[in-house]
């Protein structure tokens, strides 16, 4: 979980930065995928999946230290939470509030 959350991003971010003609130029965006289980602020105590949820607030960090890198070449660097997924993980996470209001497969 951590090589593709945390450390994948830096390595590509990186490649992308230094390769020649250099791929990341002024106003470049970069879109981190993370998710509301990399909050500290928003945890709450539903789940224990403490792989997943260490890896997005590591990601949610790398994010912050790849904006500091790059900000004076002015890449922006936005993390997202692309909203809830249902999936077996979040299945057995016991939020069956959340399925009630998702009506889709």
């Amino acid at each position: 979980m951590y090589t593709i959350s945390a450390i994948a991003p830096v390595f590509i971010v990186h490649r992308l930065a230094h390769r020649q003609p250099i791929l990341l130029t002024d106003r470049t965006r970069v879109v981190l995928i993370s998710s509301e289980a990399g909050s500290i602020t928003l945890r709450t105590d539903a789940g224990n999946n403490f792989g997943h949820h260490g890896s997005k607030a590591a990601l949610n960090m790398v994010g912050r230290l790849l904006h500091l890198a790059l900000r004076e070449k002015q890449v922006i660097i936005s993390i997202v939470h692309p909203g809830f997924m249902r999936t077996e993980m979040t299945r057995k996470a016991g939020l069956e509030g959340v399925y009630e209001v998702y009506n889709g497969e």
